[in-house]
């Protein structure tokens, strides 16, 4: 087989272990990976439309709103009317802030620990390769 063959169907397993170690994860922290990559998102970038949010997670609008009402149903988001009454943005709770805050540290220690005994050039040069095959796509 030939060595990119290898590469992408090395990546793809990884990346499916990834996301149900997270999931195993995230169980114990009341979300699954879906929930906080939205989460996540709002966390990072602060409130957005449910448009803004399926375009840059790349799935359709009706996921992402049946994730933020699973969400809203936590009281982790509420949806908040901007200048335009027909738009509601996306912003985290005192309580979804918290538990981003604590979902936030717990991965980042679990990634930590996944990246050991990776040099930052590695890590770097990793992500690159990453970030330009998915412009690709």
């Amino acid at each position: 087989m030939s060595e990119h063959r290898q590469l992408f169907l090395a990546f793809t397993k990884m990346q499916r272990l990834y996301i149900k170690r997270l999931n195993e994860r995230l169980e114990s922290l009341n979300v699954s990976y879906a929930q906080w990559s939205v989460l996540y998102y709002i966390y990072s970038n602060g409130p957005h439309t449910i448009s803004e949010i399926a375009k840059h997670q790349d799935v359709e609008k009706p996921t992402i709103s049946k994730v933020v009402q699973k969400l809203d149903a936590y009281g982790y988001v509420t949806g908040v009317q901007g200048e335009d009454k027909r738009v509601k943005r996306v912003t985290l709770t005192p309580k979804g802030q918290q538990n981003c805050e604590a979902v936030d540290a717990h991965l980042g220690a679990y990634q930590q620990s996944l990246a050991e005994g990776f040099n930052e050039e590695e890590q770097a040069f990793v992500r690159q390769f990453i970030e330009s095959v998915t412009a690709k796509l």
